[in-house]
């Protein structure tokens, strides 16, 4: 029998997707007030201004998909409800290891140098991770499936499951 399941999350704005929209205004009332003395660019810039600041405050919007079809698993980031690109795909079976973030097997390998980040924060308490060769080299995912993905990862590598 197939196993599909899908999982969409919304990323939490992080202090740095607030200092990027804080700096575009920043930036664009500067401009603006340069502008006033040549009226002739004054409406052109206040509406680049505007577009900006808009533009700027819909890509701190992110998304992320999980699809999990079989043993295949999947994960999109969505920008802005438009732009999509594929962060992950693997197979379950290549995992090293997948567990929860406080199983203490997470603190020998949160060294990792290569991540993949697919959470909606820092915070969130059901976080899992994954380690496994990805693209020639050792990876880090963390990401946060619901219950019933978590049981079929575990159905397809249950002796690479720490629980």
């Amino acid at each position: 029998m197939d196993i599909f399941m899908e999982k969409l999350i919304r990323r939490k704005r992080t202090p740095r997707d607030y200092l990027i929209v804080a700096t575009v205004i920043y930036i664009s009332l500067g401009i603006n007030f340069i502008a006033l003395m040549v009226p002739l660019i004054r409406v052109f810039t206040v509406a680049l201004a505007v577009y900006s600041i808009y533009f700027a405050i819909k890509r701190t919007y992110v998304e992320y998909e999980y699809s999990l079809t079989n043993s295949e698993l999947e994960i999109d980031k969505i920008v802005a409800k438009r732009n999509r690109s594929r962060l992950f795909t693997a197979n379950c079976k290549d995992f090293e290891m997948f567990g929860r973030t406080d199983h203490s097997k997470y603190n020998d390998v949160k060294t990792i140098e290569k991540k993949i980040t697919a959470i909606v924060s820092k915070e969130s308490k059901n976080i899992y991770f994954a380690v496994l060769q990805f693209e020639g080299t050792r990876t880090l995912l963390l990401f946060e499936p619901d219950e019933r993905m978590v049981e079929c990862i575990t159905g397809c590598i249950p002796r690479k499951v720490l629980k």
